[in-house]
């Protein structure tokens, strides 16, 4: 089954970012290869925050039957070592 990425290259917002290198556009630029802190490909909030609020306009109603969200791991794979 196909799966589109209907977020990818569209407006994103979020509330704090690290620095202006890590703002919410990194969430939908569709690079995800590197999941590190200085991969430069993650949306960063600041440091020591436990919530930060991000949004994305798809700019239209849409049905979404999921949603794929990929944390930063320091490239390590998923598990008790990155929670």
């Amino acid at each position: 089954m196909f799966s589109a990425n209907i977020a990818l290259g569209k407006n994103a917002y979020q509330s704090v970012t690290y620095n202006s290198n890590t703002g919410a556009g990194k969430a939908v630029d569709g690079l995800k290869s590197d999941l590190s802190y200085t991969g430069g490909q993650c949306a960063l909030s600041g440091s020591f925050l436990k919530t930060a609020t991000w949004k994305v306009d798809l700019g239209d109603i849409s049905s979404i039957e999921h949603v794929t969200i990929y944390y930063r791991t320091e490239n390590n794979p998923w598990g008790n070592m990155n929670i």
